[in-house]
């Protein structure tokens, strides 16, 4: 519901897909999963307009059972605490400005390809036999496997065996 309501507060001209629009919130963002029943925080919500919440930053990252458990028991622990118990982003953190742009990009991506998180990769290998002397052959047979790997689509795994 809110990607339709951000989308329905997009001007006509800038909702096509040669547009990129992302929107940065200092609100948090939250998730419904069905699998266990509850709001999961969010850090983005990719989509036309992709958004990325500052809140999220902090808020969002799943942190080790003691964090929550010490967060129930009124202990001052986690996002608001400055003691550096631990590593995870806090509110003010020079690291933000670095991160956000790493969410954009991911936004970005979304927008180019409709895949915010997935990584593609075609990998190719060449296999050394027993007769094999000539390490500038592995190495061709290798670039070949790739490139046969590469032009067969993505995902590919291609193996060359060497017969020399």
């Amino acid at each position: 519901m809110a990607k339709r309501l951000a989308y329905s507060l997009l001007p006509l001209e800038r909702r096509g897909l040669d547009t990129i629009n992302i929107w940065f919130t200092e609100r948090s963002l939250g998730t419904w999963d069905e699998n266990d029943r509850r709001y999961h925080a969010r850090v983005s919500v990719y989509a036309q307009p992709s958004i990325i919440s500052t809140s999220g930053m902090v808020e969002a990252p799943a942190r080790d059972r003691k964090y929550y458990l010490a967060r129930r028991m009124g202990i001052g622990v986690g996002a608001d605490d400055s003691s550096g118990a631990d590593d995870h982003l806090k509110y003010e953190d020079s690291r933000i400005q670095e991160i956000a742009k790493g969410y954009a990009m991911q936004a970005v991506f979304y927008a180019l390809t409709g895949e915010p998180f997935c990584v593609t990769c075609s990998i190719g290998l060449a296999k050394l036999n027993d007769h094999t002397t000539n390490p500038e052959a592995l190495l061709n047979a290798s670039d070949q496997a790739l490139y046969d790997a590469k032009a067969s689509g993505r995902n590919r795994l291609v193996l060359s065996l060497q017969e020399n």
